[in-house]
């Protein structure tokens, strides 16, 4: 593996990494303001239920007051005890993983002692679908009523988005990388390309071409000091030569 492929392995494993943290940290961000506008729908039917509630004279009745925009759709109210007074829905609400329920519990009236009623009676029509239909007597006797109050709205727009979210992230995160990843090699490549010149130069310079040197080969200061230094090396080199050849040239005429 040549140094620019090792460079560019590195370096597209760093981006990777990071572009991997980057996606985890925007999904998230992106999912948690869609999470609080579903909780804050939630808390806007659970307190519009409690405010239209009301307890007066052995009478429980929902008030028909007017929705607030942005709340949970889907609603209803029970008695501790399970019995279904008002909903939204005929049957009651439904349970699925692609609802999201919140349930709040609610006492009403005066007394202190607080009483389980699951058989309240109803007066007028049965309700089924409206908050308009039905009112409930309480016995004389009754204590403080419990109601579990229930909101629950659909999780499908946002998992939705969050889907568009991520079939983004995972479509486009890998192109941009490989788009990067090229670009990058090239880049890489273009800058060690004067080190390959360098050394097809240095490999002309031998014991017959001791007065080659290395010609500018690029212009970063890195490159413009290993050319000097590698060039007096070679006339170091080409002086140890000539003084080991006249050595030589001498001993031999001394000899003869």
């Amino acid at each position: 593996m040549t140094l620019a492929q090792r460079i560019t392995s590195a370096t597209l494993c760093l981006l990777a990494a990071a572009g991997v943290a980057t996606g985890v940290a925007l999904y998230g961000q992106v999912r948690k303001p869609l999470n609080l506008k579903l909780e804050n729908a939630l808390e806007a039917r659970l307190a519009w239920l409690e405010s239209a509630l009301e307890l007066d004279e052995g009478k429980l009745e929902l008030e028909g007051r007017k929705e607030p925009s942005d709340v949970a759709e889907h609603w209803e109210v029970r008695t501790a005890g399970g019995q279904l007074l008002w909903s939204s829905e005929e049957q009651g609400l439904a349970h699925s993983s692609d609802l999201r329920t919140q349930t709040r519990e609610l006492a009403l009236g005066e007394a202190e002692e607080t009483q389980d009623l699951s058989n309240l009676t109803l007066d007028g029509p049965q309700p089924g679908g409206s908050y308009k239909a039905g009112v409930y007597r309480l016995p004389r006797d009754a204590g403080r009523l419990k109601l579990v109050l229930t909101a629950q709205t659909s999780r499908a727009a946002m998992e939705s988005e969050l889907n568009r979210l991520g079939l983004a992230l995972w479509t486009v995160g890998p192109l941009a990388l490989a788009a990067l990843g090229a670009l990058l090699a090239w880049f890489i490549r273009w800058q060690l390309a004067p080190l390959e010149e360098l050394a097809r130069q240095a490999a002309r310079i031998g014991p017959a071409a001791l007065n080659v040197r290395l010609g500018p080969v690029g212009s970063s200061q890195e490159l413009l000091r290993l050319r000097e230094a590698l060039n007096q090396m070679v006339g170091r080199l080409a002086d140890g030569l000539e003084r080991e050849k006249g050595f030589v040239n001498a001993a031999a005429h001394e000899l003869r």
